[in-house]
């Protein structure tokens, strides 16, 4: 585990409007306007060898710090993903960031790069205009996923699917086995996209703290002093990145076809929501019948919201527009499929 004494080791000297805080044996780093100089932004190299993902654990405060012209200049602490010879792979994930006088305490993630070839880096930034703010814990644990969820999370996929065939294969007998199947594996593919864990790259905790395995070895010891650490010669693929950092500016999210669709239609996110389970809760009640359909769709609806919240994403007026969006789609797709269904 690499924690904030380890980056203090590594890191002694910082730039002007940053510092070290507190005793030897619980450092804090502290962020504020040094002489009206803002933004602040610096790099630390993390000494983790490449292949591994990040669990870390954070909580910070902040102290009257007054954001920017754009909703994303505040206070905030990121990880950066560097390829083999120090070039910055265009990968960073943001680990939180505070306003006001905002405390986010017991924050825990896993971060993991696209590929197992690029090496992290931490990145603190202060893109406000005014104040400051403080991080008393911030732990990187070095970690893989287990071999045995490797292999028992298609073995739970293959579960859940026989499980839910089997449900609504019970309800009535009349209906062709290929219906069961075909409802159970829209349901679940539905779950993998779109509430397990949703569309985002980092990872976050339900309800207990992340157990993906025991920590890795460092590759490197704190022995290595300012804001780069010294590469391994031992390790050339651990070469670590450039310590000089400019603000990096509004992060955007990792790319993957569903945040593309939404980006897409920004402006549209009622739509989306309404098609999101019309769609499902339509193929639902052609394939197993109103009532089965009426019960998946809403599963559904309900349980994108619940992991939204487990994950720490929040709940707010938005999120109560989006379940009645989907108590819409839902209800579209009874009407239209009653429609069909008196037509024939």
């Amino acid at each position: 585990m690499i924690g904030l004494a380890d980056l203090k080791a590594m890191a002694s000297a910082l730039p002007e409007g940053a510092a070290w805080v507190g005793g030897p044996e619980a450092p804090a780093l502290r962020l504020e306007a040094a002489n009206g100089r803002l933004p602040l932004a610096f790099r630390i190299g993390l000494p983790v060898t490449r292949g591994h993902a990040l669990h870390v654990r954070m909580r910070m405060k902040a102290d009257q710090l007054t954001r920017g012209p754009e909703k994303w200049q505040d206070g905030r602490v990121l990880v950066e993903w560097f390829a083999a010879d120090g070039s910055s792979a265009g990968e960073v994930d943001t680990v939180g960031s505070v306003r006001g006088n905002e405390d986010i305490g017991g924050l825990s993630l896993v971060l993991r790069p696209s590929s197992e070839s690029l090496v992290p880096a931490l990145r603190v930034e202060h893109l406000g205009s005014g104040g400051g703010f403080s991080v008393s814990q911030l732990e990187f644990t070095p970690v893989k996923e287990r071999t045995v969820w490797k292999i028992g999370k298609w073995c739970l996929l293959v579960a859940w699917f026989v499980w839910l065939s089997v449900a609504l294969g019970t309800v009535s007998h009349k209906r062709l086995i290929w219906r069961h199947g075909l409802t159970a594996a829209i349901w679940l593919g539905m779950g993998v996209w779109f509430v397990f864990p949703g569309p985002w790259k980092t990872q976050r905790p339900m309800v207990i703290p992340f157990d993906l395995g025991p920590p890795i070895e460092l590759a490197q010891t704190a022995r290595h002093a300012g804001l780069a650490p010294t590469p391994d010669p031992v390790r050339k693929h651990e070469a670590p990145p450039p310590a000089a950092a400019e603000p990096l500016g509004r992060i955007h999210s990792p790319e993957n076809w569903i945040l593309s669709v939404r980006r897409i239609f920004e402006f549209g996110r009622p739509l989306l929501h309404v098609l999101l389970l019309f769609c499902p809760t339509f193929a639902f009640a052609w394939l197993s019948g109103a009532k089965r359909a009426l019960v998946l769709g809403c599963s559904l609806a309900l349980a994108c919201e619940a992991a939204q919240t487990g994950f720490g994403y929040g709940f707010d007026w938005i999120d109560v527009l989006d379940l009645a969006c989907d108590a819409a789609g839902i209800a579209l797709a009874l009407h239209a499929y009653d429609r069909m269904r008196r037509n024939r």
